[in-house]
């Protein structure tokens, strides 16, 4: 273990879809290095890679990369959900005509195109069914976003799964669940409908690192790099993969600025790619996949380096 960082340690994981396989190999580096975490948080890919972190199944991600497969996630399954939903506007909203997109778009994204089924089975198979303990020591924060509420929808479980109001593995995919691709997953609330979708892809209101309070460090891990807020693609894909890109790099951004905020004072260190990630943020291509984590592995060789 690295004496440089003061413990509590914090890692906070963020979102990208299959970006996220940058992340994992950012993680793998980081476990091998022997560096133990306390308090783990993380939203969309990044809730999945912190389920890896826990059960310490990080040293399976590079396997389970090589073999993801586009067909066997998406399933086309379209269908439209009545909810209260808004996304974050990455443009200025003067005018008419910019009004008018923003509604339409937040009407559209009611809609999603594929199942959640496909999801749901591979994270079981993962993981399994049952309640378990995590093995490893620590709190982990799996962050959605509430739609109803407009607010980050934070469930916390202490050391295993069934330390929550919300079963795990819908946590999970609660916080997978980017509009208008994947389904909400509805849960209620002290007897409240609510609906729960991507942790970071269209929040609103912006998540901090207030939960790592206590923390003398916090290892920050993001799929977006600098040139994704202003990255543009043409076609009706490329508008949502613009939008995606630009929403999750100023989500980070604003996550990272956050760290004034945390009494504990902790040191922050932010890990991302240096250039943008090929391909696009749902490409599940296992070729390219493999090729974003290598690159995660080599940016955490620097940045455990860069420590010493």
């Amino acid at each position: 273990m690295n004496k440089e960082l003061k413990k509590p340690i914090g890692i906070f994981l963020c979102g990208g879809g299959a970006f996220g396989s940058f992340q994992s190999g950012v993680i793998k580096k980081i476990a091998e290095a022997g560096i133990e975490a306390d308090v783990v948080a993380g939203f969309s890919i990044g809730a999945l890679n912190g389920a890896a972190w826990c059960f310490d199944k990080v040293s399976e991600l590079k396997s389970i990369w090589t073999k993801v497969d586009n067909r066997a996630i998406f399933k086309f399954s379209p269908s439209y959900h009545h909810m209260p939903i808004e996304l974050y506007k990455t443009y200025s909203q003067e005018g008419i005509f910019s009004s008018l997109i923003s509604k339409a778009e937040d009407k559209i994204s009611r809609m999603t195109i594929f199942s959640n089924k496909p999801l749901y089975r591979i994270l079981y198979e993962w993981l399994g069914k049952r309640d378990l303990i995590f093995n490893k020591k620590v709190v982990f924060h799996v962050i959605a976003h509430c739609v109803e509420r407009k607010l980050p929808y934070i469930i916390t479980y202490d050391g295993r799964t069934s330390d929550a109001k919300v079963n795990f593995i819908d946590a999970l995919v609660a916080s997978s669940s980017i509009p208008l691709i994947f389904p909400p997953v509805k849960i209620y609330d002290r007897g409240e409908k609510l609906h729960l979708v991507d942790g970071g892809a269209i929040g609103i209101a912006t998540i901090n690192l207030n939960m790592f309070d206590g923390c003398k460090t916090i290892i920050m891990v993001s799929n977006s790099s600098d040139y994704d807020f202003n990255y543009e693609k043409s076609g009706l894909l490329g508008r949502f993969e613009s939008r995606v890109r630009k929403t999750l790099a100023l989500h980070v951004q604003k996550i990272y600025e956050s760290k004034i905020f945390v009494r504990s004072s902790p040191s922050v260190y932010l890990i991302k790619p240096q250039k943008p990630l090929d391909s696009g943020i749902i490409d599940f291509t296992p070729s390219i996949c493999l090729k974003h984590f290598e690159e995660g592995e080599d940016c955490a060789v620097k940045f455990l380096r860069e420590i010493k």
